[in-house]
C-alpha cells in the first residue's frame, strides 16, 4: 500500500511500485495503456455487428460480407503486430537465457 501523496502506485500485473510518470512497469515491462489489442477487439466487434446486418439487410449482404472479411483480416494483424511489440505478452518463450 503507497501512502497518501507518494507518487508511485502498482504494477496491475506484478505488484511492483511504477512511478506516476512512467508508462511502464520497470520490473514486467506492463503496459496498461497498450491499444493494440483493444483495437484488435473493436475490429472484431465489427465484425459481429457487420454479420448481424447481413441478416437483417439482405439486400447489403455482399458490402457487408467483404467489410466483415477486411475487419476481420485487420484485427488479425493487429492482433499479430501487439503481440510481436511486446514479447512480454508470451511470457518465458523469449527467454532463452
Amino acid at each position: 500500500m503507497s501512502p497518501i501523496g507518494s507518487g508511485a502506485s502498482n504494477c496491475k500485473r506484478c505488484g511492483h511500485a511504477v512511478e506516476s510518470g512512467s508508462d511502464t512497469c520497470p520490473n514486467c515491462h506492463f503496459n496498461p495503456k497498450a491499444k493494440g489489442l483493444r483495437v484488435a477487439l473493436l475490429l472484431l466487434l465489427c465484425v459481429v455487428l457487420l454479420m448481424t446486418a447481413v441478416v437483417l439487410l439482405p439486400f447489403l449482404s455482399l458490402l457487408f460480407v467483404r467489410l466483415a472479411g477486411i475487419a476481420f483480416a485487420l484485427s488479425m494483424l493487429v492482433f499479430a503486430v501487439s503481440f510481436v511489440v511486446t514479447p512480454y505478452r508470451f511470457g518465458s518463450l523469449f527467454l532463452w537465457a
